[in-house]
């Protein structure tokens, strides 16, 4: 929660929205993260809206200008084998996507994602996001990536892999 409230205290013009459940009993676990979330939920430019209808998020979606994934894969070492699935959503969005560093989301998605290890590169990686002009090749190539990583054709990748075993 300090990189949140680095950034949202650096860029007050900025809204932070935050999308889906608030599992309080793991914050009240370690007293410090639970007093650093209600710090940065203080903070006016920091909206949490809870859980949300998956139909809605289409909605939500649209108001957004970038998604961002916080992570400490410090803290979760789960963190490091997998892309998260709010990836392919921002993706299906057409949303440039900001990531703490991840080295699976790295070997995925490489120059899709703008990897961020920092607050310093937190902060340069926002402010560019906000002052560069997004291109429809750029979006093209986030919703393409979504595509090939939807549930239908990762179901069609096991498939093929079982049936090639098969056959072995």
């Amino acid at each position: 929660f300090l990189l949140i409230h680095a950034l949202a205290r650096a860029f007050p013009e900025v809204s932070f929205v935050f999308v889906g459940p608030v599992r309080r009993k793991l914050l009240d676990q370690e007293p410090e993260a639970g007093e650093a979330f209600d710090e940065v939920c203080s903070l006016p430019n920091v909206h949490l809206f809870g859980a949300v209808k998956y139909t809605r998020l289409p909605g939500v979606m649209r108001a957004l200008d970038s998604g961002c994934v916080f992570s400490d894969i410090s803290r979760c070492n789960w963190v490091k084998t997998q892309a998260p699935l709010k990836i392919n959503e921002y993706f299906a969005s057409g949303l440039p996507v900001l990531c703490s560093v991840n080295p699976h989301v790295e070997r995925e998605f490489g120059s899709l994602v703008t990897i961020c290890e920092t607050v310093e590169d937190w902060k340069s990686a926002l402010d560019g996001m906000l002052t560069k002009s997004e291109s429809d090749e750029d979006q093209a190539a986030r919703k393409a990536a979504a595509k090939a990583n939807d549930w239908n054709n990762k179901v069609s990748d096991y498939d093929r892999l079982l049936t090639e075993l098969e056959g072995l």
